[in-house]
């Protein structure tokens, strides 16, 4: 199926692949306890000319560039078992009221193939995916939950004293001694 969705992808539409298509992953970092599992998500806008098989013929490119770069990372990244992407359209402000769809994938290989590891390096040249040059990796690292700043015993009022400060500091650690005891 994917092969005859690439013969019917017309050139002008090919183009329009290369110059909208914007993935990007999140693999997993040295210190995540998963280091099987990678996530990718890519954003395909919908071609502004008339395609010959519709709006379908757009998923099944979709479809196929995101199988196509789910392969490609796992080939990349061999300590990966699985890489699960997502795929969607952007935002369309015209097009808010009749929605927009999305697309999802699990690959996973128990076997790279000649014939697999062809098609692949085909598809990859073809839709220009994970070629020299085109391709910058970069670590990014957040935290999951964002950091709780513990707020400052002091008033921010310049009234106090600096033995009126120091009395509420002094109270506010008896606190949090008896608020551990409990």
């Amino acid at each position: 199926m994917a092969r005859r969705a690439r013969s019917r992808l017309s050139a002008r539409y090919h183009r329009q692949i290369l110059r909208t298509e914007q993935p990007w992953g999140l693999m997993p970092g040295p210190t995540e306890r998963d280091q099987t599992t990678g996530f990718f998500f890519m954003t395909l806008a919908v071609p502004t000319f008339e395609l010959a098989g519709g709006y379908e013929q757009y998923r099944t490119v979709r479809r196929t560039l995101l199988e196509t770069y789910a392969l490609a990372f796992l080939q990349k990244y061999p300590a990966l078992r699985q890489v699960i992407g997502i795929a969607t359209e952007p935002p369309n402000k015209a097009a808010a009221k009749a929605g927009s769809s999305e697309d999802f994938i699990v690959v996973q290989v128990d076997e790279w193939t000649p014939k697999l590891l062809k098609d692949l390096e085909d598809r990859k040249k073809r839709f220009n995916i994970v070629q020299e040059g085109n391709y910058t990796e970069y670590p990014v690292q957040g935290n999951e939950y964002p950091e709780v700043k513990r707020q400052s015993t002091r008033e921010s009022s310049p009234k106090l004293s600096r033995r009126q400060r120091r009395a509420q500091e002094a109270e506010a650690r008896r606190q949090r001694k008896a608020d551990k005891r409990q």
